[in-house]
């Protein structure tokens, strides 16, 4: 009986949690969370209600599928490997269609959505990574990283307003791209680094991964102001100093991933409260994205 009202429990917990999240955020479908896990034995991707976590792709063999993020025709976004290489691929019920092709050995990965129904993605075609959008069936690259320097990871930041991470200053920082225009946007001290920008919508602030302070964790920038988001035990990235990245903005807080419990798990921030989200079997982990 103890653990069936525990059980009960739980459920109540993430229907709560899962209440406040907008059907409009990157990683969710009608208020559920979409996520990737390992916990069946290989990446799929799940989705997390008040009914606990039901999996939602199915990928044959050893192909696996991750980083699924919610397009705004209620559509869900995703890369799989289940052709050979990394490809992006859409979900509509229970129908899954492929939308990249990309010459040779290329590949294409890491979709995001833009409101006006153009996707945004990372794909190494012209021979390193750069971002490309998508309207329709038509592909064109928009970022264009000087030498051997790369760009990837766009996330949409407003109208014709584009964040990403890229290296063509030695080292991983973010830039904004609006229009043909790149300005850099963080400017991490020393050999430490910035990326995976997650805007927030509705404001100018952007949540995103640093390892500034030793080890990876997320901050916030507003303006000309940046604050350090959460605090993860230990110290450094030496074993036993934990870390939290992949922040998804959440209407009042976010969603991130940490291995703070000793494997990933998805955790939320509201205030200055902190939940747990997943619990994957043991060894086992969930991401809210799966960086690349």
């Amino acid at each position: 009986m103890a653990l069936i009202f525990l059980a009960c429990t739980a459920v109540l917990v993430i229907s709560i949690l899962l209440s406040s999240i907008s059907p409009e955020l990157r990683n969710t479908v009608s208020g559920e969370l979409l996520f990737t896990s390992d916990r069946d034995g290989k990446r799929e991707i799940y989705r997390l209600s008040g009914r606990g976590a039901e999996r939602i792709t199915f990928t044959s063999g050893d192909s696996e599928s991750w980083d699924a993020v919610a397009a705004p025709d209620g559509s869900i976004l995703f890369t799989s490997n289940r052709d050979g290489k990394r490809e992006i691929y859409r979900l509509i019920g229970d129908v899954t269609k492929r939308i990249t092709f990309t010459p040779g050995s290329a590949e294409s990965w890491d979709p995001a959505a833009e409101s006006g129904g153009s996707l945004l993605f990372s794909s190494n075609r012209d021979g390193k990574r750069e971002v490309y959008r998508m309207i329709g069936q038509a592909s064109e690259r928009i970022t264009f990283t000087p030498g051997g320097a790369e760009s990837w990871d766009a996330e949409p930041g407003g109208s014709n307003n584009i964040l990403f991470t890229t290296n063509r200053d030695g080292k991983r920082e973010i830039y904004r791209l609006v229009g043909q225009e790149s300005t850099r946007v963080t400017f991490t001290p020393g050999s430490a680094e910035s990326w995976e920008p997650a805007p927030q919508s509705g404001t100018a602030s952007f949540l995103f991964t640093s390892n500034r302070d030793g080890k990876a964790e997320i901050y916030r920038i507003t303006g000309a102001n940046t604050e350090r988001v959460t605090v993860s035990a230990g110290t450094s990235d030496d074993l036993g100093a934990y870390q939290s990245w992949a922040a998804v903005p959440i209407f009042g807080g976010f969603l991130f991933t940490s291995d703070r419990g000793g494997y990933p798990e998805i955790y939320r921030i509201t205030g200055q409260s902190s939940e747990k989200l997943t619990v994957s079997p043991p060894g086992r982990a969930s991401w809210t994205a799966w960086s690349e």
